[in-house]
């Protein structure tokens, strides 16, 4: 089988990562793999060179590079003539509904990873692609989606129940496993090892819902004098200075570290005591909740997309936007004795192994993409 993958860029991110896994998964099996990119440079390129999986850069230059950016893009496709385009987000869902007419032995697979978006919280160029989305649906010939949440909301949106697809999200837990605390990274986040840490590990975005993160923690704070916070993520300047003033008016600034992707993520989970996400809306199967869990973290997340289903009882669920619950659940974990905690995250682990192994995820898109063609 010939798969081309087609995304945005290769940049630290959920869907990216997923991508990253199932490409060189697939290789590994003995399918043809390639990755078209709209935006060369990605961080997470070289993860798929070093595999021998080709990828290609449509070497898109800004927003509004369109005609010249389309016209590379047929090129690469007709050169790979794949037997499916598997494409990950929403304007590559679109592109790829475009490309079939330059490829057509091509199957067209859409990757929805996502679930009831507040589309009210983006730009118009987001609300008009989102529109595009839904009406070019029924030329897709499959599409895949990583949630159970997503399928209800996928299923709400009129696509046809014969298209969709389950497939949740695989955690590569060889990666992602317990290990020892890396000191020069809580050094260089100026956190002692007395001290103890909620993390969230979360692009800047309405989505996420940082402001909750941080009310919670102007309420727990002097309750546990040793008790610092970790965001790890990115997003627009001006967003993330929203979140840092928030942090400054309710008297945690000095207590808050912010802090980058990187591309030792498991360095940055064990560094943690507890895995925080408050996601608001949207949320499918948030990588990042396995990905801790993997590492024998604990996780308190909000009852949003599927991210109750996969911590069940390895941690706790909260209401959305609800500071005040988010720190009740903080200050039950925290209170437990250490080895409960341990066992938390024993018990956390077992549950990504057992359930949501990278193996796993890749053998049934295997299946199911053969059967396909």
């Amino acid at each position: 089988m010939k798969i081309t993958f087609l995304i945005r860029s290769l940049d630290y991110g959920g869907a990216e990562r997923q991508l990253v896994l199932l490409a060189n998964g697939l290789h590994q099996l003995g399918h043809s793999v390639s990755v078209i990119v709209f935006y060369s440079g990605g961080p997470l390129i070289p993860e798929l060179l070093k595999q021998g999986i080709k990828v290609h850069s449509a070497g898109k230059k800004h927003r509004w590079d369109l005609f010249g950016f389309l016209c590379r893009m047929i090129s690469i496709v007709r050169a790979e003539r794949p037997d499916v385009i598997h494409s990950y987000l929403t304007v590559s869902n679109i592109l790829a509904i475009i490309l079939r007419w330059f490829c057509h032995q091509a199957k067209v697979v859409w990757g929805i990873r996502a679930s009831d978006m507040d589309v009210t919280r983006y730009d118009t160029l987001w609300k008009v692609a989102d529109w595009i989305e839904k009406k070019s649906v029924k030329f897709a010939d499959m599409v895949i989606v990583n949630s159970k949440a997503g399928m209800s909301h996928s299923a709400k949106r009129g696509i046809q129940e014969s298209k969709l697809t389950f497939i949740a999200n695989g955690i590569d837990t060889e990666t992602f496993k317990p290990g020892i605390i890396d000191q020069d990274l809580r050094c260089n986040w100026g956190i002692s090892f007395e001290e103890h840490i909620i993390g969230m590990v979360a692009r800047f975005d309405p989505m996420k819902d940082h402001t909750t993160f941080i009310s919670a923690a102007a309420l727990v704070h002097s309750e546990f004098p040793s008790l610092r916070f970790v965001l790890v993520g990115e997003g627009p300047a001006g967003y993330v200075h929203k979140i840092k003033q928030l942090a400054k008016s309710v008297g945690v600034a000095d207590l808050v570290v912010f802090a980058k992707t990187s591309s030792s993520m498991a360095k940055i989970y064990r560094s943690f005591d507890l895995m925080t996400l408050t996601s608001e809306f949207g949320e499918g199967f948030p990588n990042v909740v396995g990905e801790a869990m993997a590492c024998g973290i604990s996780c308190v997340v909000t009852d949003v997309g599927d991210s109750s289903l996969i911590v069940g009882s390895t941690g706790y669920v909260v209401p959305k936007s609800d500071p005040v619950a988010l720190a009740k659940s903080w200050r039950k974990f925290l209170t437990l004795p250490l080895f409960e905690q341990k066992e938390f995250g024993k018990h956390a682990r077992n549950r990504i192994v057992k359930a949501y192994s990278a193996q796993r995820m890749i053998k049934e898109t295997e299946k199911t993409l053969l059967q396909l063609i």
